[in-house]
């Protein structure tokens, strides 16, 4: 709700590209806009991932040594993103992610 009550008077609160094209199609947003929005956000997803690694990096030297790891039980990169796991099946996943899109 922050995010929407601070941009709503910048962008009109479009903080994911779906909601760009959305707008887009229901003609509240003019198509020429969609890509500048979409690269905007893409630009913005990386920066805050750089200052989330830079704010953890310390916890996780601490808690990995150093190392980097995708799996095992130091395995830090679930931080990070969403990964596969063996007990969550395509359509629970699918689901998951659906719906977070859905809540952005």
């Amino acid at each position: 709700m922050l995010g929407v009550c601070v941009t709503g008077g910048i962008s009109g609160s479009i903080l994911n590209p779906v909601v760009a094209v959305v707008f887009a199609l229901f003609r509240q947003l003019p198509w020429i806009r969609v890509p500048v929005y979409i690269l905007a956000e893409f630009i913005g997803a990386f920066i805050g991932a750089i200052l989330a690694y830079i704010c953890f990096a310390h916890s996780l030297d601490a808690f990995d040594g150093y190392n980097r790891q995708i799996t095992g039980p130091y395995a830090t990169a679930g931080a990070f993103g969403s990964f596969p796991r063996p007990y969550i099946g395509n359509g629970a996943a699918f689901l998951s992610q659906a719906v977070g899109a859905g809540m952005l």
